[in-house]
This record gives structure tokens, sequence and C-alpha cells, in this order.
């Protein structure tokens, strides 16, 4: 998916309102959002999933830092 002109030219503004969202709601829930999910998944191996999920993602990150992004 590629970036319109104005996302471009703005992204440190949309970074800075992902983080300036994001960062307070955790005052409102502290649960990792991995760990919930491995709990509501399989509660009783929790801790195995919530570990495979991490697996997963960090196997995936390497792929998108891959990609040329066409600018």
């Amino acid at each position: 998916m590629r970036a319109t002109d104005w996302e471009f030219r703005n992204r440190a503004w949309l970074f800075g309102l992902v983080c300036a969202v994001s960062f307070p709601l955790y005052a409102v829930d502290s649960s990792n959002a991995t760990a919930a999910l491995a709990n509501s998944l399989f509660p009783i191996f929790e801790p195995t999933v919530a570990r495979a999920l991490f697996a997963g993602a960090a196997a995936v990150a390497p792929v998108s830092f891959g990609r040329k992004s066409g600018r």
C-alpha cells in the first residue's frame, strides 16, 4: 500500500498522533494485547500461545523491512 502525498508529508504528525493516543490508553487497561489474545484463545496454554504469537510477529517483521517504498 502506498502512502498519499499528504500522508508522506505529514508522517511525523501521524506517528505523533498514534503515540499521543495509544500511550495514555495504558492507564485504562494495562494488559498486553498479545497476552490477552492468547488468554482468550487458549486459557490453559496462555504462556505458550503468547510466545508463539510473539515468535510469529518476530518472523514476519523482517519482511516489512525488506520492501522498497518506491520513493
